[in-house]
């Protein structure tokens, strides 16, 4: 068992960042993580600050828990599948776009001379 400084975000009640200690399994975390915390008003997820000695003396004392550390890892990935998919969605309606333009002007040029004049032009300074 260690006791570790957890702080917790400024909220709307409280403009200042606070910091509490919890006891923690050994292995559990480490500082920087975010993890859940059984608070005196409920369940709150805070960040570990630092590992402190486990001796009870003022400073390290702590009576409530740590529950978990916030695993973050399968919500990260989620976060890449998204913006990738965004991506890709972007790339498709650029090309949807694309497609449909040059139908259109396909169907325009069977009936205006003038549409398929600039349509063969366009193609050959395209390349």
């Amino acid at each position: 068992m260690k006791v570790v400084k957890v702080k917790f975000r400024a909220s709307d009640y409280n403009n200042s960042v606070t910091a509490y200690n919890f006891f923690m399994e050994d292995g559990m975390a480490d500082i920087g993580d975010p993890v859940v915390c059984d608070t005196a008003k409920g369940l709150a997820v805070g960040t570990i600050l630092e590992i402190l000695d486990s001796n009870p003396s003022g400073r390290t004392r702590a009576s409530k828990w740590i529950i978990q550390k916030v695993d973050l890892a399968t919500h990260m990935q989620r976060l890449q599948r998204e913006e990738h998919a965004k991506k890709i969605r972007a790339e498709l309606a650029k090309k949807k776009f694309e497609f449909e333009a040059q139908q259109l002007y396909s169907m325009m040029a069977v009936s205006d001379p003038e549409v398929a004049k600039m349509l063969e032009e366009l193609k050959k300074l395209e390349g």
